[in-house]
């Protein structure tokens, strides 16, 4: 704790706010606009494996939170906690942390730039000394988390790349099977909701394969209409569907599976569907004014 007393030594209310903001890096709704920016725009594919790994580390973490049961260190003198960050459930490992770390090592063992690593790295310090100094985590916490989330997205890239070898259906049931065994060990809502974007990334990518086939546009205006359009879709659906639903298992377990189907499914589908609709317009449009034109 004296790590954490030192770094809170500098407390100041700049300092309170600069990371107080640093550390929503860490949190879901920040990966949301990561997540659908890769899948949409840029890559499908990392977007599905980092989209994996993101939401399975988030299971993983609740599980091990319920395994070690550290209770979080409220109350120790000469230490504070901010009121304005919401902190609850166990300490070990910290969920922050391992989220960026989870996106941030999908990052480096994708893109294998130096400048890549540098930000990643950047990131990863940044939101980890946020969680110290916001005396949400002890430093053991937070260095528990960096390896697990790393070692976990390793573990996830493996998994994810034997769905092309075939048996696919197989494989699928069988990390499915898995994440519903974990609920044995972690009953808590987070992990039904984890474990619900997990089933649905699963669900759209075998659709995907079989069916749907959706591309990533290679106009940039194109793109920018998808990500803008997507993310104002999204946030529709989950403002008028999350308040109806329950803070139970199932209720979370949907909100999840919310999260994931819009990204990797729904929304792709739509926009598929709507330029298949405007090159049939343009396309009859350009028909119909070339037969004028015939005598």
């Amino acid at each position: 704790m004296e790590i954490v007393k030192f770094i809170q030594s500098f407390a100041s209310p700049f300092w309170d706010r600069f990371f107080i903001q640093a550390t929503r890096i860490g949190d879901d709704g920040f990966f949301v606009i990561l997540f659908a920016l890769f899948f949409w725009c840029i890559s499908k594919d990392f977007g599905y494996r980092m989209g994996f790994a993101f939401y399975s580390n988030s299971a993983w973490n609740s599980i091990l939170k319920n395994i070690f049961q550290v209770p979080r260190h409220f109350g120790q003198i000469d230490v504070r906690t901010l009121n304005e960050v919401a902190i609850g459930g166990y300490s070990f490992p910290s969920g922050h942390v391992q989220n960026v770390t989870s996106f941030s090592t999908s990052f480096i063992l994708r893109y294998r730039y130096k400048l890549v690593y540098t930000l990643a790295i950047l990131v990863i310090l940044l939101v980890s000394l946020s969680r110290l100094y916001l005396g949400a985590h002890t430093p053991m916490d937070v260095l528990g988390s960096l390896i697990i989330g790393a070692g976990w997205v390793i573990l996830a890239e493996w998994v994810f790349g034997t769905f092309s070898k075939g048996w696919l259906e197989l494989k699928l049931l069988a990390v499915a099977g898995a994440l519903f065994l974990g609920t044995l060990i972690a009953s808590d809502t987070w992990y039904f909701s984890s474990i619900g974007t997990v089933i649905s990334i699963l669900l759209a990518y075998y659709l995907d394969e079989k069916l749907l086939h959706f591309e990533v546009p290679k106009r940039w205006g194109a793109k920018l209409g998808l990500l803008l359009g997507g993310l104002l879709v999204y946030y529709i659906v989950e403002g008028l569907v999350t308040p109806l639903l329950t803070r139970t298992p199932a209720g979370k377990f949907t909100e999840g599976f919310l999260i994931g189907i819009l990204i990797t499914l729904i929304i792709p589908a739509l926009y598929m569907g709507l330029k298949l609709v405007i090159s049939q317009i343009f396309k009859g449009g350009d028909g119909s004014r070339y037969e004028s034109r015939t005598p």
